[in-house]
């Protein structure tokens, strides 16, 4: 069904904006880095609200191409989010009120369903947590008024949680991944996080680099926001 595919992209969106989290917990003998990514996750756990821009990029045979961009706003204490995606062959609207999930398909009409709402949020980040727990040479320093925090999982990590969410791997030789958070200095807001990924696959009988490159950006943490049904 077509609300099933957009739910799964929904949570492939949510894993992107949450799987930060799960460093600041680990890597207690990195001084720095640990105190830095605590900070991080506690400032984005006590965050009322925040609104987010994500943008995912393609690169394959020397072509450039955005496959996604989604927009939105987050109030986690209320259980609610709202985003619009632009992709490849059109546009949809999500909207989350507590365990109701809202759907458009361009200029249609609204599907609704029962949805696990946060919880599936929650349950999504403990998916990922593995990923981070064996990450490699952690680094940080300081940018004008920002902190840059980058880290580099273990590749049989990601290759694992990408079976797990059904990609096929066999032909896929992962070749590095770097995730680099900007983090104010004052406030210790996540401002933007920066996934690299780049992998050698085949492609019409031969191997072909990509890249891909994903960006979140985060922003007006703690301000009014008002997420409705919209049906």
């Amino acid at each position: 069904m077509v609300i099933d595919r957009f739910t799964k992209i929904f949570l492939v969106l949510i894993v992107l904006l949450s799987v930060f989290l799960f460093y600041s917990h680990i890597h207690a003998d990195i001084k720095d880095a640990t105190t830095l990514s605590l900070k991080a996750a506690g400032s984005l756990e006590s965050a009322k609200s925040y609104r987010f821009v994500i943008t995912s990029n393609l690169s394959i045979l020397d072509e450039d191409l955005q496959v996604m961009k989604v927009e939105g706003q987050m109030d986690p204490v209320n259980n609610r989010m709202c985003q619009s995606m632009e992709y490849a062959n059109g546009s949809a609207e999500v909207v989350i009120v507590g365990d109701q999930l809202y759907l458009r398909e361009g200029n249609g009409s609204w599907q609704v369903r029962q949805f696990e709402g946060m919880e599936t949020w929650k349950d999504t980040m403990s998916q990922q947590s593995s990923i981070l727990y064996n990450a490699e040479n952690p680094t940080m320093y300081r940018d004008g008024d920002d902190y840059i925090l980058e880290i580099i999982p273990e590749k049989e990590e990601i290759l694992d949680q990408m079976q797990n969410m059904g990609l096929e791997t066999s032909d896929t030789d992962l070749k590095s991944y770097i995730i680099r958070y900007r983090i104010e200095a004052d406030t210790f807001h996540i401002r933007e996080i920066e996934t690299l990924v780049d992998v050698e696959i085949n492609f019409m009988g031969m191997r072909t680099p990509v890249r891909t490159k994903n960006v979140i950006l985060l922003s007006d943490y703690n301000e009014k926001v008002t997420i409705k049904a919209p049906i």
